[in-house]
Parts: C-alpha cells; structure tokens; sequence
C-alpha cells in the first residue's frame, strides 16, 4: 500500500506505512532530551533550512551594496519623502530674514549694493535692537560710495558677524570685520546627490555662519543654557535641553564611505523652506518700514533671494523630477541651523541623528527575517503572487511607519535598503516554497500514476464482486418477500414490485457510477500525464511509458469501460426512476441532498400516475427551493414521501369518482426554516380528510380508504420515521380552500450521545 512521499536528495521515493513495533524500545533507548532535539532538527531541516540560509545571505548582499554606495541614492530619496511626510512646524519666531529679491536690486541700482547703503541698513536695524545681525553677503571688496561709514557701523555694531568661505575656492571675509572677529563660516555642504541635507557647526577652526548666530543668541538668554562635555574623544556635547553628537562614518543608514567628513556636521532638521520664517524686503529696511516685533531681540540674517544672484539650493524638500523650481535660498538654510540649535537648546526639539552601523545592520537583517518568515507561514494559505505582494505591501507600510515615527523622534531610519531586503526575500522564499511545492506535485503524481495502474488491476475482479453481491441481494430480497404477513403482502405487493426493483438498481448504480467516475479519472489523469510530459519532458520517463505502451493501455481501458457500462446500462434502465428507494442503507445515517432526492421521487410519482389503466390527470407541480445538506436515512425518507404521494393520487382519484371534471393537481414544497430545521409540504386537491379524523391518521391500521385497498399503516410508518428516526415533526391540516396539506419538518443535523441520535 502506497503510505507517503519524502524527498531524498532530489528524487521523490514511494515508500510503505510499516508499524512502528519497537517504539517503545527506541524511545526509552535514547535520553528524551536527544529524541526531542532529533524532531526539531528534523522539522527545522525539513521546513526551515532554505529559509535559514535566505535571510542572511539577502542581509549580507545588501549590506555589502550599500557599504559601497550603490544603494544611496535611492536611500536618500526615501528619507526625503519621509522627512516631506512630517507635519509642517509652526514659523520660528526668533528670526527675521531680511531678503534681498530682484526689486530690491533695482532699488539699490547696483550690486552689491553700496556701502553706504549696507551702513543704513545696519543702523535702522540696529536702531530695534537685535541679538545679533548676520550678513550672508561677500564684503570682501568695499563698494563705493560709504566706505568710512560702513565701516563705523560695523565698528560700533559689536552683534553684526560677517560671512567668508573656508573650503574649497576659499572667499575672504570683510576686513574690518576680520579685524573685529566677527567672522563665520557660511560654507554650504552639498551630498552627492546636489542637496543640502548637512551643516557645519565648526570647520577648519572657524565656526558656522548659523551656529555663530544661534551662539551669540543663547549667550543673551537668562539663564544662560549650561554646557557640559558628555564625551571628548566623540564630541559629544550637552547644551541645554539638547545633546549634539557630530556625523561619522559609522551612521550608515545615511551616508557612505565616499562621504566627506570634514569638520563637525549635523543633519538639518528643516522646517520647511522661507516661509518657515518671518522676512523683511532690503528695500522696507532701507525706507525704515520696520516693525519692532519683528526685530527686537531676535537674530537678524540678511541674505539674497533673487534667482539672477544664483544663492540658491536644493534641500529634500526641492521636487525630485524638477528641483530647480523649488530651491531653497542660502540665507534659509542658514536660518534652519540657527534655528534648529537654538530649539533644540531652548525647547528640546529633536535633533536629527542616524542609526550607527550596528542598527542599519540589525534593521536589513530584520526585515530579510520578515519577508522569509512570513512568506514561508503564508505558503500554504495565499498563492503565491497574492502572499507576495501582501508580504511585500505589510512590511513596507510597518518600515514607513516606523521611519516616519523614528523622524518625528529625531531619529533617521532607512528605509530603502531594509525595504530591499524584504522584497529580495520575500521573491527567494516564494521561489523555494515553489520549487517545494512542485516536487510534492511530481511525488503525488508518481502516487497517482501507480493508484492508476492499481485500479486498472483490480477493476475487473470489482465488478464480478459487486455481480455476486447484486446476485446475493435478490436472494436476500425473495426470501423476505416470503416472510411478510400475507394480508400486508397483497396490500403492499406493488411496493414489494417497485421496492425490489430499486434493490436491483442499487448495486448497478455502484457499478454504472464507478465506470462513469473511472472514466474521468483516466481521462484526467492521462490528461495530467501528457501535460507533465510536455512541461516536464523527462528521457527515463519516455522510456517508462513506451515499455508501458501507455497508448495501447488507455485505448484498451476505455473499450473495457464501454462493455462494463452497456452491461450496466440494461438493467439501470429498467429501474432508473426508482433507484433512490432501496432499504440496504437504512442503517446508515448520511447527509443527502434532498432536492435531488425529490426529484428521483417525482420521476416514480410520475411513472405511477402514467401507469394508472383509466390514465388519470393529475399535474405535480414543484416549488423547491434550495437546500442545506439534511443528515437522515435517506431510504426511509424517501418511501415516507413515496407514501404520501400515494395517498394524495388515491385521494385524487376518490373525488374524480364525485367530480369529472376535476383536474388533479398536487404541490411539492420545501423550505429552510433557520439554521437548524427545515420543512417539506405536499398539497393535494383530494377528497381531503375530516378534521375529527385527522388526529388519528397516524395511528397504526387506521385507513380511510376503501376496504382492501389500504393496510393502514402508511402514515404509521411516516409518524414512526420522521418523529422517533429523525426527531422531526409530520402533522396534517386542511386549508382554507379545501385542499389537503401534509407537513414534515426535519432537523438538519444529528448527533450520537450514548449510542441514541439526537437532532442539534
């Protein structure tokens, strides 16, 4: 007997279900604790070995990518439509821009712009009295006319800081304002992407323009924020409420090994672009139209905003497709870093830091790990292409969640690299649990192709068994017909006819059903061999089947199924429409379709009504609606039904005795009550019956047709198999119109307690 299918290196073995006699032995032979670790290592191996080696071998792929910056890019974006996510944060109410736009260059009729000019500006500014002004604008060359005056403003503003550029091509700073040490850095980090997602707070010894700013502020604020040293060897500061450590190399969820890392840089924590900030045209400044709210006490930043003077930037909040159109001005980025030291220091709001190595690491691994371990406990559960996009789609909603969290914390998660290592997993998991799936697939079919030839064996010893058990069932059939008490024999006797009929129909069912279903199966099964060949062309396999000389075996299958189904064929023809009232089952308690039972009813109603010698009329009609699958002795069911519709022709026939003109007409009925019952009705036009006699029809010998032609134990019978078999109901009534209606209402499902049924 075929048992099971296991793999062994690749092939697919059919192996026999052999007792296990010395279980006892084995087990108590070994420690528990060695058999228990047997069977999980065995489960482990079986199930989970491919997706063992899947998830660190994605890991270790994609870590090895992004440590060599192939996947940065494509990082970077994601964190920008992260950061882009978050809400916009109120204007930062500590700074004022004062914007030098295309206007203000027309009304200064020059640039630069003068120094006397410059000089005005410093004093109708200072005349409001702000922490400090900030001038992001190259004065290394003195711009006629205003030199000496320029010059005093500068000399008796102590809180004016000028810009110069260390790095690179460097600029000088304004002399006097070297001289002074009101100098910053106004250096502006770009990635390599063209975007300006960093900041200097120190390089090459000088200070950032913003940090400068954001320094002299604090300096003016009472108390003045402590500072205290958390880590010298890192940089690692504390000033106020905020905690600045410096971007390395080893925060890879952000930036690669290509990344320069001069000086101390932090992210920028953005707030938006310009309008994240109050602002002043130069030209309102210069005209003295300047309210004191929006200068007293704040850090003052002037700075160009006109496109032709080309000081514009493009930060994670520039479009991806056209960046150009939404630049940011450098004096706003200079503002966001004042801004955003001073609010951390101040208020404590977040400081952007990204992941160290050891997290970027843990979260490519983790997500690796969601993508295997969740499409290996979907395999069985979801298709494969629906499991993988759910996996796909679920693990990238959580990692966008927990990144936009992370954000709103401070704290910059990755997302495409992890992201990358769910899909890359989740596709190999999907593909090893196919190629899984497809050897089971051969292994069922190999077990098939030898059931096939099983069956093909044994099909004809089959059909001279159930030959004898149908030869044995007519014997059994006459000799209880002989046994029958001879007043209920002659009354029954055109049952007895029909019910010996059906006995013989039984077995020949099994026999024209089995033949009709090996047919299909051959059918379907050769049809599952040609496809495997033509998919799956295999040499050994060819070979095997031309020995077998497949061709000549199925043509010659299917002529022995031919003579075996014409065989079976002459007597089912004669009993066709009485197959469902056979008496071997009664013992047997089965769910049934009832509306396919009625309908083989209907079929012997039909015939007793057509074989009637004065060719009554009588029109059945049928109102069937669908059903549950009923649990009930099928056989009894049906000769109850049988019986009913008996009386309702016999009453029929009584009232054509009175009535001629009479068409008779009988109404089939059935009806799902609720979940637990449901109803079958027969209405007839009859003679009908009185209702003092309606209470005693179910009594056994009570009849009310004509002497000899009843026993009287019809309704009986029914009473006995609905109420006391099946736990159902059967009652009678007469309608409002005259006619006769016979009520059963059956319990769908049953129960045995103690060896009784029980309707649920």
């Amino acid at each position: 007997m075929i048992g099971q299918c296991q793999h062994q290196s690749g092939y697919c073995v059919l192996v026999e279900n052999q007792p296990s006699r010395n279980f006892s032995f084995v087990y108590w032979a070994q420690p528990w604790s060695l058999v228990l670790f047997k069977q999980v290592w065995q489960s482990i191996r079986e199930q989970w070995l491919g997706t063992i080696f899947i998830v660190p071998g994605v890991a270790i792929a994609v870590s090895t990518l992004s440590g060599f910056g192939v996947l940065q890019g494509m990082e970077w974006l994601a964190i920008d439509q992260v950061m882009r996510l978050r809400p916009r944060e109120p204007v930062d109410e500590r700074i004022t821009i004062i914007t030098v736009d295309e206007s203000d260059i027309r009304f200064a009729q020059q640039w630069p712009m003068s120094d006397q000019l410059m000089a005005q500006m410093i004093y109708n500014l200072a005349a409001h009295e702000p922490r400090v002004i900030g001038i992001d604008i190259y004065r290394d060359i003195s711009v006629a006319p205003g030199r000496e005056a320029l010059t005093r403003a500068f000399r008796e503003n102590p809180n004016v800081i000028g810009i110069e550029k260390v790095a690179g091509n460097p600029i000088p700073p304004t002399p006097v304002l070297d001289e002074l040490g009101q100098i910053s850095a106004s250096d502006i980090l770009l990635d390599q992407d063209g975007k300006v997602r960093r900041a200097f707070l120190m390089i090459n010894g000088h200070q950032g323009f913003g940090a400068r700013l954001a320094d002299i502020y604090l300096e003016q604020e009472e108390p003045v924020p402590e500072v205290a040293v958390l880590n010298k060897e890192q940089s690692i500061y504390q000033v106020g409420r905020a905690i600045f450590r410096p971007l390395k190399k080893g925060h890879r969820g952000y930036i690669d090994a290509r990344t320069e890392f001069g000086g101390y840089q932090m992210l920028l924590n953005y707030r938006g672009g310009m309008e994240s900030f109050n602002s002043l045209s130069f030209q309102e400044v210069i005209e003295n139209q300047i309210p004191a709210e929006l200068v007293r006490d704040r850090i003052i930043i002037v700075g160009a905003t006109a496109p032709s003077l080309n000081d514009a930037f493009v930060t994670p909040y520039s479009s991806h497709f056209l960046p150009s159109l939404m630049q940011t001005p450098g004096v706003s980025i200079h503002s966001t870093l004042a801004s955003q030291i001073i609010s951390a220091t101040l208020d404590g709001r977040p400081l952007l830091r990204p992941v160290n190595t050891c997290g970027f690491y843990l979260l490519i691994a983790a997500w690796a790990s969601i993508g295997a371990i969740a499409t290996k406990l979907l395999a069985t559960v979801i298709p494969s292409v629906f499991r993988s996009l759910l996996v796909t789609s679920s693990g990238t909603f959580l990692l966008l969640g927990l990144s936009f969290g992370g954000s709103l914390q401070g704290l910059v998660i990755p997302v495409f690299t992890p992201w990358l290592s769910l899909v890359v997993a989740t596709v190999l998991t999907t593909n090893s649990e196919s190629q899984k799936q497809l050897k089971n697939i051969n292994c069922k079919l190999a077990i098939a192709n030898e059931k096939l030839a099983d069956y093909s064996r044994n099909l004809e010893q089959e059909v001279v068994d159930r030959t004898q058990e149908l030869s044995t069932t007519l014997k059994d059939l006459q000799t209880t017909q002989t046994s029958l008490v001879q007043a209920e024999k002659m009354a029954a006797l055109g049952q007895m006819v029909a019910g010996i009929a059906h006995e013989i129909n039984n077995p020949i069912n099994y026999i024209a059903g089995n033949v009709r279903h090996a047919r299909d199966y051959v059918y379907e099964l050769l049809g599952i061999i040609d496809l495997f060949r033509t998919t799956h062309p295999d040499q050994e396999m060819e070979v095997y089947l031309k020995e077998l000389d497949l061709e000549y075996l199925s043509s010659d299958f299917y002529k022995l199924l031919d003579s075996i189904a014409k065989g079976a064929e002459r007597v089912e023809d004669i009993v066709q429409s009485l197959r469902t009232f056979s008496h071997l089952d009664e013992a047997e308690l089965k769910q049934i379709d009832l509306t396919k039972d009625l309908e083989s009813v209907l079929l012997v109603v039909d015939r007793r009504i057509n074989s009637r010698q004065d060719k009554i009329k009588i029109t059945v009609e049928q109102d069937l609606q669908d059903l549950p699958l009923v649990q009930c002795y099928a056989a009894k069911i049906n000769q109850v039904l049988l019986n009913l519709f008996d009386n309702a022709i016999d009453a029929i026939e009584e009232k054509m005795l009175l009535d001629q003109t009479l068409e008779g007409k009988i109404l089939i009925e059935t009806q799902a009550l609720n979940e637990q019952e449901i109803a079958i009705r027969i209405i007839d036009n009859g003679i009908g019956i009185s209702e003092e006699l309606i209470p005693k029809i179910f009594d056994p010998f009570f009849t009310t047709k004509t002497v000899g032609k009843g026993t009287g134990l019809g309704l009986a019978i029914a009473h006995s198999v609905i109420v006391k078999q099946h736990h159902g109901s059967v009652s009678c009534r007469m309608t409002d119109d005259g006619k006769t209606e016979f009520s059963i209402i059956l319990p769908i499902v049953h129960r045995l307690y103690h060896g009784r049924m029980v309707s649920v």
